[in-house]
């Protein structure tokens, strides 16, 4: 059974278990209203037999001492018209013979004892009656026979009618069914599509309905959005990776080539091939590790905060180090906290800061802010370069995006660093965009949420 109930298509399964509901319901409803009629029909029965009782025992009564059993006999009009056609009366001695009988449509019924008796066939009444000396029993019988064959009518029309609902509800829950199932059916051969042939050409299912349907639909829309953005965004980043690590492979292929043919016996050719493979080949470990941290995606870190003051004045000693030039100003407030972990921001901020100086020429001026709003922290990161035109500013957190076409090497990098910011500081909750003037300089805002302790 549930093997069978597995096979079956969803429109099936939804037409049967309509089907199922409407019957149970239309039977329920039918028992109770078949039950509910034969009770008042019944009751209806049984109160015209009582009132023909009662009228002739009023009749009776009526006539008082006057009247004789023998006037009955003699004259039983007034006794006709009281009684209906299909009823039976007889006027009973104490023996249960018959000395009175109005129509002749049922036997006398033996037991006479009990008042009110009820059979298949018929609804009896009994009466103890005096008429002058005579004493007797009035007994009425009153027919079930068109009672029953009209529940019987009734009980056959509702199982028609019963069978008939079974076959219309299984009808309209198959049609139903197939109508709402359109946008699913379509779904499904769309995943195929995409199944067979990729993204390419995929077409959207129209649905314009805001129900479930239409969320479902929406959602998954968006993520074949996401699907094929991500799939869009690999690709780019698998040729671009080949082309980036190609040109370092190439440069050191070609040292080891000159070394083999010139360079054992002259050690200028050996010494500058040897010092530009090593070069080439930091880069390259350079590049794979940050292709891995961007490829990583590891929880967020809970609970961790660092101060922002002590992290930018530990990234700018190092700098200063390494760029004696480059002249830094701060304007941070020494006690904000931000609820990033510390190892976190030093690499943002050190990247952030390592390019400001890079690209601002050769005598570095680096601001550095902190603005608070609400219960988040702005750190602003401001240089003195050449600033970055608007045609490049949407693409410059992408992977492996160099401002200079030609992706010149005067200034060292992999082209990753931004694109490891972006998803570091999206990964602790925070945002990251930037403004820059051609001739200016250029501004990298971050922004975290501020530790609440």
């Amino acid at each position: 059974m549930q093997a069978w109930i597995n096979r079956m298509s969803l429109k099936q399964k939804w037409a049967a278990v309509s089907a199922f509901v409407i019957f149970i319901s239309y039977a329920l409803m039918c028992t109770v209203v078949f039950i509910s009629l034969n009770s008042w029909l019944s009751y209806q029965e049984e109160r015209e037999a009582k009132r023909t009782v009662d009228d002739l025992v009023a009749l009776i009564d009526e006539q008082g001492a006057r009247l004789t059993i023998q006037d009955i006999q003699e004259n039983s009009g007034l006794m006709n018209a009281i009684v209906d056609r299909s009823q039976t009366a007889y006027i009973l001695n104490i023996d249960g013979d018959a000395v009175v009988q109005i129509n002749n449509e049922a036997p006398i019924y033996e037991d006479t004892q009990r008042t009110f008796i009820e059979t298949n066939e018929a609804v009896i009444f009994n009466r103890p009656i005096q008429i002058g000396p005579f004493l007797g029993i009035l007994q009425v019988l009153h027919p079930l026979h068109a009672f029953q064959q009209l529940m019987q009518y009734i009980l056959i029309a509702m199982v028609i009618a019963g069978f008939a609902a079974l076959l219309l509800s299984a009808l309209i829950g198959y049609q139903l069914a197939q109508y709402l199932m359109k946008p699913i059916t379509a779904l499904s051969a769309e995943m195929m599509d995409i199944k067979e042939n990729g993204f390419i050409g995929r077409a959207n299912v129209v649905y314009t309905a805001d129900d479930e349907i239409g969320k479902l639909l929406h959602v998954y829309d968006a993520m074949m959005k996401q699907l094929e953005t991500s799939f869009e965004q690999q690709q780019r980043f698998v040729s671009d990776a080949s082309h980036e690590l190609r040109t370092p492979l190439q440069a050191v292929e070609g040292h080891l080539a000159l070394i083999q043919r010139w360079g054992k016996h002259d050690e200028a050719v050996l010494d500058e091939s040897i010092a530009t493979s090593l070069m080439e080949t930091r880069r390259m470990k350079k590049m794979v590790e940050e292709l891995l941290a961007l490829a990583r995606r590891e929880q967020v870190d809970e609970g961790g905060v660092a101060n922002v003051y002590e992290t930018v004045t530990q990234i700018t000693q190092n700098l200063t180090a390494l760029y004696p030039n480059a002249q830094f100003h701060m304007d941070c407030d020494p006690q904000v906290e931000v609820a990033v972990p510390e190892n976190a921001l030093h690499h943002i901020l050190k990247n952030m800061l390592e390019n400001a100086v890079k690209y601002s020429g050769q005598e570095p001026h680096i601001h550095v802010r902190t603005k608070i709003e609400e219960n988040r922290c702005k750190i602003e990161v401001e240089d003195n370069g050449p600033g970055i035109s608007d045609a490049h500013l949407p693409h410059i957190f992408e992977r492996f995006y160099r401002i200079d076409d030609a992706r010149s090497r005067d200034i060292e990098g992999t082209g990753l660093g931004l694109a490891i910011v972006k998803t570091m500081v999206e990964k602790h909750n925070g945002v990251i965009f930037v403004k820059s003037i051609l001739g200016v300089g250029t501004v990298f805002i971050v922004e975290f949420d501020k530790n609440k302790a």
